[in-house]
């Protein structure tokens, strides 16, 4: 990692690795926020952005299992205010044209992304529908934001967007809780997971320690930011989005990759029976495939090509091996400020590569972690059997 940040692929960089009971290896390089120099350390705060799905995803299950949350029940028989929406076909002249849904998206839709949604950043359309009818983006922190219409009929394909977002709004209805009370009182505080918010900005320690968000410049160089899930002069949202409103060490956010890696335990803390991790897992998408996935937003991400993987209750997963990397039907994902981790329950091993840069896989954060995951694959080989 030291000579990545020396020929500039990242700025800075934490990288842990772990088996189901104990830290391996954890290491941190470079600057936490190169307009100061303060180099970044191994409790380092992170923006984990979406690695947040896994965390609601977990909640999620653990109200399944309590007879709280029903994964075949219509959105829209939980949040009315969901089944209005039409689907987004194009647009004559700047007036957007929609058709009626031929089916009610599911809470296991949700999950698995088949519902519809989409996200601005990675849609064309959706981000000319934002903008022609001046629709707030995430981090104006408006409820008002989610108003937007799906961009493909439920369950027909995959479409990476803001389902995990209503799926929040989804547990806070059906609970009376808030997403940030239900993630600390169900998974956070039993995990021991301190290091681990929702909001931070009132938190100064926390806060002293967040990595700074730097931006890939033009040469190749970064620039450090103030760069948030919020946009400036949003002094408290009007809603969490369960999709992406974390801050985590890295350390921390490893409770829950172990809480994978011992089949819904860690420790002595029993969170999920072993089929309810499975499902994080398993392909839960069918014959459909995650795909390529282009941006809308050069700025906030670059184009991803995930031609072959599958999408399960959660998580990105991968059903064929591929040489040198994680197992087959190893399962994770990743944040948009360039963080990614994955779990490997063949080789009993589970890793994370932190970084806090723009825009989300850009080449050469991408070049860096997959130099980490093959060391970490080397390092920690499939055990064979090795009797006759």
């Amino acid at each position: 990692m030291a000579s990545a940040v020396e020929r500039g692929a990242v700025p800075g960089a934490v990288a842990v690795v772990a088996d189901a009971d104990s830290v391996l290896y954890l290491r941190a390089v470079g600057v936490a926020d190169g307009r100061t120099g303060r180099p970044l350390a191994t409790d380092a705060v992170f923006r984990i952005a979406s690695q947040t799905k896994l965390a609601t995803a977990l909640l999620a299950l653990t109200l399944v299992e309590d007879g709280v949350l029903d994964l075949a029940a219509p959105v829209r028989d939980v949040l009315p205010e969901f089944g209005s929406r039409g689907v987004l076909t194009g647009f004559a002249g700047r007036a957007p044209v929609l058709e009626q849904t031929r089916r009610t998206a599911t809470v296991r839709d949700l999950l698995t992304h088949t519902s519809g949604l989409g996200y601005d950043t990675w849609h064309p359309g959706l981000r000319r529908f934002h903008e022609t009818n001046r629709l707030p983006g995430l981090g104006s922190g408006l409820r008002h934001c989610l108003d937007a219409p799906l961009v493909a009929q439920p369950t027909e394909s995959f479409h990476y967007g803001t389902s995990m977002d209503w799926l929040g709004l989804v547990l806070e209805r059906l609970t009376g809780r808030s997403i940030d009370a239900l993630l600390h009182e169900r998974l956070f505080d039993p995990l021991g997971m301190r290091d681990t918010w929702c909001w931070i900005k009132d938190d100064a320690a926390a806060l002293a320690r967040t990595a700074a968000v730097h931006v890939r410049l033009a040469d190749g160089g970064w620039l450090a930011t103030d760069a948030d899930y919020w946009s400036p002069g949003v002094r408290r949202p009007e809603f969490l989005p369960a999709g992406h409103c974390l801050y985590a060490t890295a350390v921390n956010f490893l409770a829950l990759q172990q809480l994978l890696l011992g089949g819904g335990q860690r420790g002595a803390v029993r969170m999920l029976p072993r089929d309810r991790v499975d499902a994080l897992f398993t392909n839960g998408i069918g014959g459909l495939d995650v795909g390529r996935i282009p941006t809308a937003d050069p700025a906030a991400s670059a184009p991803m090509d995930l031609r072959g993987w599958k999408w399960s209750l959660g998580l990105l997963v991968n059903p064929i091996e591929r040489a040198g990397l994680r197992s087959a039907w190893s399962a994770g994902w990743a944040g948009g400020f360039n963080t990614f981790y994955w779990v490997d329950r063949t080789r009993g091993v589970t890793a994370a590569l932190y970084t806090a840069t723009l825009p989300f896989y850009d080449p050469a954060v991408l070049d860096l972690y997959d130099r980490f995951e093959r060391a970490v694959c080397a390092a920690h080989p499939v055990e064979t059997d090795s009797n006759p």
